[in-house]
Protein backbone atom coordinates (compact mmCIF):
# COMPACT_ATOMS: atom_id res chain seq x y z
CA UNK A 1 0.00 0.00 0.00
CA UNK A 2 1.15 3.49 -0.69
CA UNK A 3 -0.07 6.77 0.67
CA UNK A 4 -2.54 8.98 -1.12
CA UNK A 5 -3.64 12.55 -0.51
CA UNK A 6 -6.66 14.77 -1.06
CA UNK A 7 -6.67 18.55 -0.56
CA UNK A 8 -6.15 18.48 3.21
CA UNK A 9 -6.10 14.78 4.12
CA UNK A 10 -3.27 12.31 3.56
CA UNK A 11 -3.88 8.58 3.98
CA UNK A 12 -1.00 6.36 4.98
CA UNK A 13 -0.95 2.59 5.48
CA UNK A 14 -1.63 1.36 9.01
CA UNK A 15 1.49 0.32 10.93
CA UNK A 16 0.70 -1.68 14.06
CA UNK A 17 3.92 -0.73 15.83
CA UNK A 18 3.29 2.96 15.28
CA UNK A 19 -0.51 3.21 15.45
CA UNK A 20 -2.02 0.40 17.54
CA UNK A 21 -1.52 1.93 21.00
CA UNK A 22 -3.06 5.22 19.90
CA UNK A 23 -6.03 3.52 18.21
CA UNK A 24 -6.64 1.30 21.23
CA UNK A 25 -7.09 4.47 23.29
CA UNK A 26 -9.43 5.95 20.66
CA UNK A 27 -11.69 2.87 20.73
CA UNK A 28 -11.80 2.98 24.53
CA UNK A 29 -12.67 6.69 24.48
CA UNK A 30 -15.63 5.96 22.18
CA UNK A 31 -16.80 3.05 24.36
CA UNK A 32 -15.79 0.23 22.00
CA UNK A 33 -13.61 -2.71 22.95
CA UNK A 34 -10.32 -2.41 21.03
CA UNK A 35 -9.88 -5.28 18.57
CA UNK A 36 -6.84 -7.49 19.01
CA UNK A 37 -3.83 -6.21 17.09
CA UNK A 38 -3.67 -9.48 15.14
CA UNK A 39 -7.01 -8.61 13.50
CA UNK A 40 -5.65 -5.35 12.12
CA UNK A 41 -3.48 -6.08 9.10
CA UNK A 42 -4.50 -3.82 6.23
CA UNK A 43 -5.75 -0.40 7.01
CA UNK A 44 -5.47 3.27 6.40
CA UNK A 45 -4.80 6.13 8.77
CA UNK A 46 -5.94 9.59 7.72
CA UNK A 47 -3.71 12.51 8.66
CA UNK A 48 -4.88 16.11 8.72
CA UNK A 49 -2.93 18.91 7.09
CA UNK A 50 -0.75 19.16 10.22
CA UNK A 51 0.22 15.47 9.95
CA UNK A 52 -1.87 14.39 12.95
CA UNK A 53 -3.83 11.10 12.77
CA UNK A 54 -7.59 11.73 12.81
CA UNK A 55 -9.31 8.53 11.55
CA UNK A 56 -8.37 4.89 11.00
CA UNK A 57 -10.23 2.19 9.05
CA UNK A 58 -9.39 -1.43 8.17
CA UNK A 59 -10.02 -3.59 5.11
CA UNK A 60 -10.23 -7.35 4.61
CA UNK A 61 -9.97 -9.11 1.26
CA UNK A 62 -11.84 -12.30 0.37
CA UNK A 63 -9.61 -15.00 -1.04
CA UNK A 64 -12.09 -16.71 -3.37
CA UNK A 65 -14.59 -14.04 -4.45
CA UNK A 66 -13.91 -10.44 -5.56
CA UNK A 67 -15.29 -8.87 -2.38
CA UNK A 68 -13.55 -6.69 0.19
CA UNK A 69 -14.97 -5.65 3.56
CA UNK A 70 -14.13 -2.71 5.82
CA UNK A 71 -14.41 -2.76 9.59
CA UNK A 72 -13.20 -1.17 12.83
CA UNK A 73 -13.42 2.50 11.86
CA UNK A 74 -12.36 4.79 14.67
CA UNK A 75 -11.76 8.52 14.99
CA UNK A 76 -9.57 10.64 17.19
CA UNK A 77 -11.38 11.63 20.40
CA UNK A 78 -13.04 15.02 20.22
CA UNK A 79 -12.50 15.32 16.46
CA UNK A 80 -14.56 17.95 14.75
CA UNK A 81 -17.33 16.19 12.76
CA UNK A 82 -15.94 17.58 9.49
CA UNK A 83 -12.49 16.10 10.22
CA UNK A 84 -14.02 12.68 10.92
CA UNK A 85 -16.07 12.85 7.73
CA UNK A 86 -13.15 13.99 5.56
CA UNK A 87 -10.81 11.40 7.06
CA UNK A 88 -13.27 8.53 6.63
CA UNK A 89 -14.04 9.50 3.03
CA UNK A 90 -10.34 9.80 2.20
CA UNK A 91 -9.68 6.31 3.56
CA UNK A 92 -12.65 4.90 1.63
CA UNK A 93 -11.18 6.41 -1.56
CA UNK A 94 -7.83 4.83 -0.64
CA UNK A 95 -9.55 1.45 -0.23
CA UNK A 96 -11.46 1.85 -3.50
CA UNK A 97 -8.15 2.32 -5.32
CA UNK A 98 -6.80 -0.83 -3.64
CA UNK A 99 -9.91 -2.79 -4.66
CA UNK A 100 -9.77 -1.64 -8.27
CA UNK A 101 -6.07 -2.49 -8.51
CA UNK A 102 -6.73 -5.94 -7.02
CA UNK A 103 -9.70 -6.78 -9.25
CA UNK A 104 -12.26 -6.62 -6.44
CA UNK A 105 -15.81 -5.91 -7.59
CA UNK A 106 -17.62 -5.13 -4.33
CA UNK A 107 -16.63 -3.18 -1.23
CA UNK A 108 -18.78 -3.79 1.83
CA UNK A 109 -18.56 -1.77 5.01
CA UNK A 110 -19.59 -2.02 8.61
CA UNK A 111 -19.73 1.22 10.54
CA UNK A 112 -21.54 2.94 13.38
CA UNK A 113 -24.94 4.25 12.28
CA UNK A 114 -23.83 7.84 12.92
CA UNK A 115 -21.41 7.44 9.97
CA UNK A 116 -24.10 6.21 7.57
CA UNK A 117 -24.51 9.63 5.89
CA UNK A 118 -20.76 9.70 5.15
CA UNK A 119 -20.91 6.19 3.75
CA UNK A 120 -23.81 7.12 1.48
CA UNK A 121 -21.89 10.19 0.30
CA UNK A 122 -19.03 7.86 -0.65
CA UNK A 123 -21.38 6.01 -3.02
CA UNK A 124 -22.44 3.08 -0.85
CA UNK A 125 -26.00 1.84 -0.89
CA UNK A 126 -27.41 1.17 2.56
CA UNK A 127 -28.70 -2.39 2.48
CA UNK A 128 -30.14 -2.57 6.00
CA UNK A 129 -30.40 0.35 8.41
CA UNK A 130 -31.27 -1.96 11.30
CA UNK A 131 -28.39 -4.43 10.92
CA UNK A 132 -26.49 -5.46 14.04
CA UNK A 133 -22.77 -6.02 14.24
CA UNK A 134 -22.22 -9.60 15.40
CA UNK A 135 -18.97 -11.41 16.17
CA UNK A 136 -18.38 -15.08 16.93
CA UNK A 137 -15.05 -15.97 18.49
CA UNK A 138 -13.53 -19.29 17.54
CA UNK A 139 -12.12 -21.30 20.43
CA UNK A 140 -8.74 -20.05 21.55
CA UNK A 141 -8.94 -16.77 19.64
CA UNK A 142 -8.49 -13.45 21.40
CA UNK A 143 -10.55 -10.71 19.72
CA UNK A 144 -10.66 -7.92 22.30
Amino acid sequence: MTSTATEQITVIPYDGKTHYGMLREWWRFHGYPPPSSELLRHGGVALNDEGEPIVAYFIYFSMDVPVAHTQFVVSKPKNKPRATKDGALAIINFFEDMCKAGGYKVLLTHCPSRLTPYIEEAGFEIADYSAASCVKKMEGVELW
